[in-house]
């Protein structure tokens, strides 16, 4: 197993009651970083926690509950937790629907959890990162081989990583979109892309990326 070392980090994974949030909260908590886990509702989120707790004895643990599409919501998530190391973008679900049967107000909430819900929360944490001198932000968007809504507005996403990347407000930050990317060679380092490989694919792609992105 990928040695993260991450004790004395808080790690803050949006959507980590279940798949592949859950697995990276795991991996994490396994690498020593307390661990926010986060969802929609407040029983798959405290189910979410005991289930972690058990399966990573020792860890630090907490749950917040927060629809991410209500600008509320994420301003009291904020303020339940104002600071943390790493923030990894993971909520927003990826049904597959036929695009003439999308509803503007579904194709709404879909952007609004995948884009302006990560942006939000970006917004913030990125500051702090930047005060603190050390960070590390994952927008992990959703791809897939067919159309969906959170493959589309996955690639947005990572289009504002890209905006953030290019204009940071530091040299040497970094901002990760779902595989590892040496952006200097152009090439993909790793990516997490089979489903029975989430956790221990995602300990390979921070670890790289760790160890060669510093603020």
């Amino acid at each position: 197993m990928i040695n993260l070392d991450l004790a004395g980090k808080r790690a803050f994974i949006t959507g980590s009651s279940s798949g592949i949030g859950y697995a990276i909260a795991k991996r994490m908590a396994q690498g020593g970083a307390a661990v926010v886990v986060h969802g929609r509702t407040e029983e798959h989120v405290v189910k979410a926690c005991a289930r972690l707790s058990r399966e990573v004895a020792g860890s630090e643990i907490c749950g917040q509950v927060a629809d991410l599409t209500d600008a509320a919501a994420v301003g009291r998530l904020i303020e339940a937790v104002p600071k943390v190391d790493i923030l990894v973008n993971n909520a927003g679900s990826t049904p597959s629907v036929p695009f003439f049967e999308m509803t503007d107000e579904q194709w709404q909430r879909y952007s609004d959890t995948y884009i302006l819900g990560a942006v939000r929360l970006a917004r913030h944490y990125l500051a702090k990162m930047i005060q603190q001198g050390w960070g590390r932000i994952l927008f992990s968007a959703g791809t897939t081989c067919s159309f969906t809504p959170g493959g589309q507005l996955g690639r947005a996403e990572n289009d504002c990583m890209d905006h953030l990347q290019v204009r940071r407000a530091r040299p040497g930050s970094r901002l990760g979109g779902d595989c590892c990317w040496n952006r200097r060679n152009r090439e993909c380092i790793y990516s997490w892309s089979q489903p029975e490989r989430r956790g221990a694919n995602f300990a390979r792609c921070f670890k790289v990326w760790q160890d060669v992105s510093r603020f």
